[in-house]
């Protein structure tokens, strides 16, 4: 009877691990095929491991130091032609998961030998119970590590200060400091075989909850993200629709003064005609102050961007900036929301860093186009020293940061919608930011 539930043990342990392996290889690389292929090469991938690792272990003497070989020939075919990814991805990540495994299985056993200085193989040849627990620990640490890493590689984890990282630290340490107490404990020969059964639920229950908590940070986190990303674009659009009806108000003023400025001319001519030249010139004086007053108003075909650039446009000049802009597409097709997120952030950071250059040196240069089924925006601004070099990943110097510190990643969520691409650089003295957007398909 023993030796059946030993067998049983040994089978579904062979089974557990095969089912890891092959699992964190589908996660880290996602499958490439229809859904019933993914899931019998899958299906096909465990049963060669399930069936290696249980030949491996009856014919323990024969093939050791031949593991690595063994598990290779398996997931290696598996991973190069079933699942997506760069080839040297999968051939490493693979590689890493054995690699792991061994390492956690080694560095648990060597702890046993060195540090307590017990003969582990007489533990585990007269107690079935040790030995339970040791497979126990061994493959619960595995999973639990290599989960850690499969959500720091997924990027899962949202760690923006000490409140964040130092749980994060805490708790993998916390939980692998109680396997290796456990360990310690399990180990000795005095332990009973009950209580390493209750030590072995021990640390299930505390690598269970473990990662229950890691989880629920990584859902907090990204939550949080959202929300305070959400907060940042409706704060964002409601300034720029106070600002556009300041900018349709502006475009009334223009439409008095154009009506103005018709009656004004009948006057010149009337004036000219009458001989009275100084008056008509005294006109003709005023005429031009008007429309000094209305110059760099745009009119596209696309009431959002007129009322971006416009704003863009007023603020700059009442800042004293020298902004020249060159508009030669409409950007039909991009959401209104995504186009004031993404030329208001790019613009507002142009303006921004401008205010602090004197007044001679403040310069903006702005360039909209299409070409090539593509929407292009350069914005250019001048600078005194190099933002690349003193802050390369462009992050938000101001106090307020948990609201300013989103404006490239903003960009770069609206660039990724649209198939787009985002460069930031330097030359000739001015930052420039070059967006490429994908003209969405019903545009098209």
């Amino acid at each position: 009877m023993i030796d059946t539930l030993n067998i049983l043990f040994e089978l579904a342990v062979n089974l557990a691990q095969g089912i890891i392996f092959v699992t964190f290889c589908y996660k880290f690389l996602e499958p490439r095929f229809s859904k019933a292929l993914n899931i019998t090469f899958y299906i096909l991938a465990v049963a060669l491991m399930f069936g290696s690792i249980s030949l491996m272990n009856y014919y323990a003497d024969a093939v050791e130091n031949v593991e690595i070989l063994i598990f290779m020939a398996i997931m290696l075919p598996y991973s190069l032609f079933c699942l997506k990814g760069r080839v040297y991805l999968k051939i490493l990540i693979p590689l890493i998961i054995f690699l792991v495994y061994i390492c956690v299985a080694s560095a648990l056993n060597l702890f046993i030998i060195a540090y307590l200085n017990v003969d582990f193989d007489y533990l585990m040849q007269t107690s079935s119970e040790y030995r339970v627990l040791n497979v126990l620990i061994i493959n619960l640490s595995y999973i639990f590590i290599l989960f850690i890493i499969y959500r720091v590689w997924r990027r899962k984890f949202v760690l923006k200060g000490y409140a964040d990282i130092i749980p994060f630290l805490i708790l993998p340490t916390a939980a692998l400091a109680v396997i290796v107490l456990v360990t310690t404990i399990s180990s000795d020969e005095s332990t009973s075989n009950l209580s390493r059964i209750y030590l072995g639920i021990i640390v299930a229950a505390t690598l269970l909850v473990a990662m229950i908590i890691l989880q629920l940070m990584s859902e907090i986190s990204k939550s949080n993200e959202i929300k305070t990303q959400n907060l940042l674009m409706l704060k964002k659009e409601e300034m720029y629709k106070n600002q556009i009806n300041d900018a349709n108000k502006y475009i009334e003023e223009i439409a008095t003064v154009k009506h103005n400025m018709k009656n004004k001319i009948l006057c010149i001519g009337q004036l000219i005609d009458d001989g009275s030249e100084a008056e008509a010139r005294k006109m003709c004086s005023s005429i031009m102050n008007e429309l000094d007053d209305i110059t760099g108003m745009f009119n596209t075909k696309n009431p959002c961007l007129n009322a971006i650039l416009n704003v863009v446009s007023k603020k700059s000049r009442e800042q004293g900036i020298d902004i020249k802009a060159s508009v030669k597409s409409d950007f039909i097709g991009i959401d209104d929301s995504d186009l004031i997120t993404l030329l208001g952030n790019l613009c507002d950071n142009a303006v921004e860093a401008e205010m602090k250059l004197p007044l001679h040196d403040r310069a903006i240069r702005l360039s909209l186009f299409e070409k090539g089924g593509c929407y292009f925006i350069t914005v250019k601004n001048r600078i005194e020293k190099s933002v690349l070099e003193s802050n390369p990943k462009l992050e938000s110097g101001k106090a307020d940061s948990l609201y300013h510190g989103y404006g490239v990643k903003s960009v770069n969520g609206i660039v990724e919608k649209y198939s787009g691409a985002v460069e930031f650089s330097e030359e000739s003295g001015m930052f420039v930011a070059n967006v490429l957007l994908e003209i969405p398909s019903i545009t098209k």
